[in-house]
């Protein structure tokens, strides 16, 4: 992505940073499901086996043991509570506007959501039908069309967007 002058949309930070190209890898770390209650007696809570201490490390805890691993970047939606809190917005902020910026540029982009069952791809990505909650991609291509109505008049633009589920190795 080039250094030159834009709207704010997709630019690197605003104090001029460049921002690195390729591929980034997140994690996001969702708050516990009624389902992890459920699986519990009367009166026990899940417990919390994973820690943020930063926006980029995350420390996990199993048998007493903790390793800690680094991320381009820690999402902490676990608890609103905790510092680096990251809402469907942050997420937007931080990755979706540069996504926007490159698919302005003529690249192509991929969101690649992994994981299991439950653990929280479908709302990071789509999100739930309201403002709050709206995921990356409906904020992305709502970002795409904005552009493309406010662009001068007699461009052109093509958008082909392609979704594709793996579930339980079948697509």
């Amino acid at each position: 992505m080039s250094g030159d002058e834009g709207d704010g949309v997709g630019d690197s930070a605003s104090d001029g940073a460049r921002e690195p190209e390729g591929v980034h890898v997140a994690v996001r770390v969702r708050p516990f499901i009624q389902e992890e209650y459920a699986r519990l007696q009367a009166g026990e809570s899940p417990t919390l086996c994973v820690a943020a201490p930063s926006i980029q490390t995350l420390d996990i805890t199993q048998f007493g043991k903790s390793s800690r691993f680094s991320f381009d970047r820690v999402y902490w939606s676990h608890s609103p509570e905790h510092p680096l809190y990251a809402t469907q917005a942050t997420l937007y902020q931080e990755m979706g506007r540069s996504m926007l910026q490159h698919m302005l540029n003529g690249f192509n982009t991929c969101i690649f959501a992994y994981g299991q069952t439950g653990s929280g791809k479908s709302y990071s990505v789509l999100g739930e039908d309201n403002e709050e909650g709206r995921g990356l991609l409906p904020r992305c291509v709502q970002g795409l069309f904005e552009r493309f109505e406010s662009a001068p008049q007699g461009c052109s633009f093509t958008c082909v967007v392609s979704c594709l589920e793996i579930y339980n190795e079948q697509v």
